[in-house]
């Protein structure tokens, strides 16, 4: 991939319970990392209503475009596909057809792993770093209800 603009990304977005679609939700943030750059977070935080995420819809598959190669982790079946929902609730063109390599789909189709989230493929793959784990910390659903509508306490680690 020398020479090409890569960018990896993930988003987040506000749902209450797993599996919501799309229209039924919003994007909290995006962040996207240049291969050989620091990430870069683009977010709704301090816009109200932080449900209207037109702006960042438009920001995120802006700079996006930009790439010659995206990379990222379910980001063909969730975060490409949220994005572009998100676009055309708000009459946005969706994201360009851009070469995309997800991390997660590759682990499924050329392995039979017991689970194919992030790090149990890199512990599979011997190249997991325990320094590098991200505990997933169950909250409240009192707490996504804050983070949903932009309490601002909740902005630890931002």
């Amino acid at each position: 991939m020398n020479g090409l603009k890569t960018v990896f990304f993930d988003l987040e977005v506000a749902t209450i319970g797993n599996n919501i679609p799309a229209d039924q939700g919003y994007i909290i943030c995006g962040v996207l990392k240049e291969r050989g750059k620091k990430p870069v977070l683009y977010s709704n935080w301090g816009h109200k209503p932080l449900w209207d995420d037109k702006v960042l819809t438009q920001t995120l598959i802006t700079e996006l475009n930009k790439a010659d190669v995206l990379i990222s982790w379910n980001g063909i079946l969730f975060d490409k596909t949220w994005l572009n929902t998100r676009a055309f609730l708000h009459g946005l063109e969706p994201l360009s057809d851009i070469a995309h390599k997800d991390g997660m789909l590759t682990a499924r189709w050329r392995f039979h792993f017991g689970s194919n989230r992030m790090d149990n493929v890199a512990k599979m793959l011997a190249i997991y770093d325990p320094a590098f784990k991200v505990k997933k910390i169950p909250l409240p659903l009192l707490t996504w209800v804050r983070a949903m509508t932009g309490d601002y306490e909740l902005r630890i680690g931002v």
